[in-house]
Order: structure tokens, then C-alpha cells, then sequence
């Protein structure tokens, strides 16, 4: 009998954060539960003989593939009724899992998506940060409208995560897949979550976490930071083969070009007609995201955006005027809030994704993804988490003066 739930982990040469990751998947209950691991040739792949993880089924690639043909293979390996996606410094909630079978049993649901704490990983001194917001509180799940979100989508006012924090039908991955040749279509992976939306008849959204976000020193985002890096440049070569002539030069850190540039991938691979795309409206997206560049970046990262733009037929993009002081305005404000609680995470408090998902759930409460909270009993939880955030951060921070002392 197939699995309710298949996680797929694609891997790369980041085991000592993928041991964690697989350490919160393996409390879900995994007669339901199916956990797949690709690894895409790592160096150091001695996780696979740990026997803490004979329960994972594990595909290993014989020599490095592109990041879009490493999810390929791990969806592929997938057998449950829906698939799950989980980048492997990433976490599952205690009891997120339990609750979104609930959901998926009941209702069928076509995508499933959710909000996301966000864990940075810690480095030697370098501190990390866990985020918590008071949405992630509430419980319970809308019932939205696929074709309403394409829309959104298409008229650039809103991206997808269908991917990155949500799960969706094998069936829906089996229909792209039958119909462009694979599921990951693009270079960029994210774009499949449009292919989908476009096929998805219902779309629930949770208003509770059910997977927890990482970004690791070693996350694909951070290392490509540094243009012209060893990471970025063997990155490129990896990846020339994914990219096709019209497609947008894989040096562009433009994410709303990305974006876009998948999304116009998508219509012309399943000749889809409607809604229409408002490039206008995406263009003036990325002219603002490239105008909160560092000044350095800024003219190389234009030109780029520009020569993707003029291959697909559209008028270059210019930047405003003040784009310098727009980008020091933007970058400095920061105002304290009440919607959020973020901690600083340290070697010694919050070492980890497994530490942190269980640090959110004993702060968040147990919950439930089924019924909605009322919202004075939600408001007074989130109080008493502000609280408690406080008080145990305090106690860490004591804890790590002490160490130092000795």
C-alpha cells in the first residue's frame, strides 16, 4: 500500500545539516510516511550507512548533476499520494505531520501550503536567528481558489510556494511530468509550483507551520552569493546545459526575474493561454529589487535582466533615479514588532533545526491545523510566547556567559 506522504530531500554535500533534518522527519509516524533522500554525489555521504536512518530509502547519483535534475530524481523515487518537499537543512514540526494527514485524508486537497518560522543556522561566532511570527498561531486552513492565486501570480503581485513549503498530488507531478518530460522543468526548481497551480483544482492554505525553513552557511542562496566564486562558477558550469537560449543568465540574482522568466516557461510548456501575464507589473518588480542592490552589483545585474529582456521581445527596465537612496533606506529600516519574536541562535541555544522546530512547537503550543482558534485565545497564547520567548532566551544567553567564564 502506497504511503499518504512522501518527503523529498534532495541533498548536496550537506550531511552534517541533512543528520538533523532527517532527525525530525523520522518522528512522524512512517506508516504513513515514506522518506526519500537523493544525494547528488557528496564527498561525504556516510549518512547512508547510518543506522539511525534505516528507515530513509535513499537514491545516490554517481557523479554531480544540476540542482533541477537532483529534484527530478528524488520526486521520481517518490511512491505516496502526495509529495512533501524538504530542502535538507530544513525541519519538521513535532506534530505538523500528524496534523496535515488529518487534513489530507479528509479533504483531498489537490496543493497544500503553509507559513514557515525561519531558522539561519549558526556558524563558529557568527550568530544565526530563529523567527517566529503570530501567524503561525492561529490554526485551522482556507480553502482558496487556484485559478485566483494563478491570477495574482500572473499579474505580479504575489509568488508561490507550492514547492518550498507546501506539498501537492504525485498525480499532478505524473501530469507535468507526462506532458513536458520531467516535473522540474526549469533550471530554477521553483518554478514547477506554477505548472502545478495552473493543473490544481483545490489549494488549501494552514495557518500553522508544518515544516520549519533553513538557510545554512551552505545553502544554495548563500553560496552563490559572491559573484565569480568557486561555488557560483562551478555552480554555472553545472547548470549551462539546463539553460536555454531564451532563459535568463543563471548569474542573475534578480528573483522576481527568476521568477517571472519560469512562469513565461511554464505557458509556453503547457501551451497555457490564460490568465495573461502583466510583464509590465513584473518588470517594475525586478527594476525594484535591482535598485536595492549593492551599488556595485547593480550595473552588471541590470545589464543582464536587460539582455534576458530584449531576447524575449520586452523593452529594457531603467532604474529610478534614486535607486542608491532607496536601497540604504529600505536596507536600514528595521522597527521592532509585535506580529514576530526573533532569537538569536547561537552554538550553545538553538544549535540546530532539530533544537529550533522543537523550541517553536514548546513555544507555539501543540495546536492544531483543524480548527481555527478564536482570536482572543490566539492573542493571549501569542502574548504569553512573547513572554516565554523572552524569559528563555535570557536564561540561554546566561547560560553561554557562564560557559565563557569557565
Amino acid at each position: 500500500m502506497a504511503p499518504l506522504i512522501s518527503i523529498a530531500i534532495p541533498t548536496r554535500e550537506r550531511g552534517r545539516y541533512l543528520t538533523y533534518c532527517l532527525e525530525t522527519t523520522l518522528r512522524c509516524d512512517l506508516r504513513k510516511v515514506e522518506i526519500v533522500v537523493s544525494d547528488n554525489a557528496s564527498a561525504d555521504a556516510s549518512f547512508v550507512d547510518d543506522p539511525r536512518f534505516a528507515a530513509v530509502k535513499f537514491v545516490r547519483q554517481p557523479s554531480r548533476i544540476p540542482i533541477a535534475a537532483n529534484y527530478e530524481a528524488v520526486f521520481a523515487a517518490c511512491s505516496g499520494d502526495y509529495i512533501l518537499y524538504l530542502g535538507d537543512d530544513d525541519a519538521v514540526m513535532p506534530s505538523g505531520i500528524a496534523d496535515l494527514a488529518e487534513i489530507l485524508e479528509a479533504r483531498r486537497p489537490d496543493i497544500v501550503s503553509w507559513p514557515e518560522p525561519q531558522y539561519f543556522w549558526p556558524l563558529g561566532r557568527q550568530r544565526g536567528s530563529l523567527t517566529i511570527k503570530r501567524r503561525h498561531m492561529r490554526g485551522g486552513f482556507i480553502n482558496q481558489d487556484p485559478r485566483e492565486i494563478m491570477r495574482l501570480v500572473c499579474d505580479g503581485l504575489r509568488g508561490n510556494s507550492a514547492v518550498h513549503c507546501g506539498c501537492l498530488k504525485r498525480s499532478i507531478v505524473e501530469n507535468i511530468r507526462a506532458r513536458c518530460g520531467r516535473y522540474f522543468y526549469h533550471v530554477n526548481p521553483d518554478a514547477a509550483a506554477y505548472g502545478a497551480l495552473s493543473l490544481a483544482q483545490t489549494y488549501f492554505y494552514l495557518s500553522r507551520p508544518v515544516t520549519m525553513y533553513g538557510r545554512s552557511p551552505a545553502s544554495h542562496t548563500t553560496a552563490l552569493a559572491s559573484h565569480n566564486s568557486v561555488e557560483q562558477i562551478r555552480w554555472r558550469d553545472e547548470n549551462a546545459k539546463e539553460i536555454k537560449p531564451h532563459n535568463l543568465d543563471i548569474q542573475s540574482r534578480a528573483v522576481a526575474a527568476d521568477a517571472l522568466d519560469g512562469l513565461l516557461t511554464t505557458f509556453q510548456l503547457l501551451d497555457l493561454k490564460e490568465p495573461p501575464i502583466d510583464v509590465a507589473s513584473w518588470k517594475r518588480r525586478i527594476a525594484a529589487e535591482v535598485a536595492r542592490m549593492p551599488e556595485a552589483e547593480r550595473p552588471w545585474q541590470l545589464d543582464l535582466v536587460n539582455v534576458w529582456l530584449g531576447k524575449i521581445g520586452q523593452s529594457p527596465i531603467a532604474l529610478p533615479a534614486a535607486s542608491g537612496a532607496v536601497a540604504v533606506a529600505q536596507a536600514g529600516r528595521r522597527r521592532p514588532s509585535l506580529s514576530k519574536v526573533e532569537l538569536a541562535a547561537t552554538p550553545t541555544f538553538l544549535a540546530n533545526a532539530a533544537e529550533a522546530a522543537d523550541f517553536v512547537e514548546f513555544l507555539v503550543g501543540p495546536g492544531t491545523l483543524v480548527r481555527r482558534e478564536p482570536w482572543l485565545a490566539a492573542s493571549v497564547r501569542w502574548a504569553r510566547l512573547l513572554l516565554r520567548a523572552k524569559l528563555r532566551s535570557g536564561r540561554g544567553m546566561q547560560a553561554r556567559r557562564e560557559g565563557a567564564a569557565s
